[in-house]
């Protein structure tokens, strides 16, 4: 099993098989007052727009809706498959958040929502090019932030091990990385300051998980900024560093483009704490995470995950009925 690159403040994604979902339910699915349901399904055309419910019944009413919303959206891709069953999935979620995504009967989906609010419900479509014989389909939600986050530290110490979303971690040595020089190239910046190398023993992932990976220092606090010889600086230190705009460009627009993760001038004192996992050589068992925080400043790496929760909704129908 190989995972692919992340950085620390991103998700790390172990990609193995997908894993059934956790849950079915037909039609609707309801946690308190989150509610993904079903709406219908619709066949759209070049300048047509017909839509059922959820039990196979014709729709004036999601019909209406869903030309108003298309026509409100201005120029859309509604492109389908020559001799296949083009139809689209209604989904409603009831809130934005928690988030979700979808796969239609096991695969992701194109699809693009309307009828969208900060706070309210989500409508989105979901699209499906389906054998002419399939009479339904199933969509499965991946319900991110649902329930509650979990976290948990790995202390940096050799022979230290963590169970983490269906991994094993162990930790291995560290060592700095020796480079000369880089040569110049257009585009890219410059090497900046020391990194240094930690290996991971890995053991395989039985499930799919998306995880953070930060370090922590003596004060059990995220380390955030470093200056060049990989010692941790405070975020105040930080600030008096940056770059200041003039008072002519003095703006919340102009400011913001010094923002964490920015590519930082080869000249700059400090940078953000950088991490990165599997990066190098990644071998089955073991890995490598690549930081420019010195190690002895890290009391352990923690791992932090947003549990995705999978619930496969039944029963769209793919034709009306009658």
């Amino acid at each position: 099993m190989r995972s692919i690159l992340a950085l620390a403040a991103l998700p790390l994604v172990l990609v193995v098989q997908e894993p059934k979902p956790d849950e079915t339910v037909a039609k609707r699915f309801t946690r308190g007052d989150f509610v993904v349901e079903g709406l219908g399904v619709c066949a759209i055309g070049e300048s047509e727009v017909s839509c059922w419910d959820m039990d196979g019944r014709r729709s004036p009413s999601l019909t209406e809706q869903i030309r108003a919303g298309l026509l409100g959206r201005g120029n859309n891709d509604m492109s389908f498959r020559f001799g296949k069953k083009n139809r689209y999935l209604v989904v409603r979620r009831s809130a934005s958040q928690p988030s979700a995504s979808y796969q239609v009967n096991g695969q992701y989906s194109n699809n693009f929502s309307f009828d969208y609010s900060s706070n309210g419900p989500v409508v989105e479509l979901l699209r499906l090019s389906a054998d002419s014989a399939d009479t339904e389909a199933t969509v499965t939600a991946m319900i991110h932030g649902l329930e509650p986050g979990r976290t948990i530290d790995l202390p940096l110490r050799v022979g230290e091990r963590v169970q983490f979303e269906g991994s094993e971690f162990e930790v291995g040595p560290s060592e700095e990385i020796k480079v000369g020089p880089a040569p110049a190239q257009p585009n890219v910046p410059p090497r900046w300051g020391k990194q240094w190398r930690i290996y991971l023993g890995q053991g395989e992932a039985n499930r799919y998980g998306n995880f953070n990976l930060v370090p922590v220092g003596a004060d059990n606090k995220p380390i955030i900024y470093v200056d060049k010889k990989g010692d941790p600086v405070s975020a105040v230190e930080f600030l008096r560093a940056m770059p200041k705009p003039d008072a002519a460009r003095n703006s919340a627009v102009n400011f913001g483009r010094w923002y964490p993760g920015m590519p930082v001038d080869p000249n700059a004192k400090y940078q953000e704490v950088r991490l990165l996992m599997n990066s190098e050589q990644t071998v089955r068992g073991a890995t490598t995470v690549v930081s420019n925080v010195n190690p002895r400043y890290i009391r352990a790496l923690r791992f932090s995950a947003t549990p995705t929760r999978r619930v496969a909704i039944t029963g769209f129908p793919l034709d009306p009925r009658g």
